[in-house]
């Protein structure tokens, strides 16, 4: 699912075709839900603990070596995630 916007409108569609249509409308890509690390049934990065992260971050596939604190994993999580996109 993507979520499209242009100026005050929003358009969210299931496709890539329609979401490369609106696009070549000037919209702009507000989330793709296939690229989102965070799903409605996890709790936000934010708010996870350590071992919570650490876990999501193996889970993802996310090479967190390095970091130990809760704002070192979260950056790099968030790096990965823009990576992706």
């Amino acid at each position: 699912m993507f979520t499209l916007k242009k100026l005050n409108v929003v358009k969210v569609v299931n496709t890539e075709s329609k979401r490369d249509e609106l696009l070549s409308k000037g919209f702009t890509l507000v989330t793709d839900q296939k690229a989102d690390l965070t799903s409605s049934s996890e709790k936000p990065l934010d708010k996870m603990t350590v071992d919570e992260l650490k876990e999501y971050a193996a889970k993802k596939s996310i090479d967190i070596s390095g970091a130990a604190k809760k704002d070192e994993i979260l950056a790099k999580i968030k790096e990965a995630a823009q990576g992706t996109n």
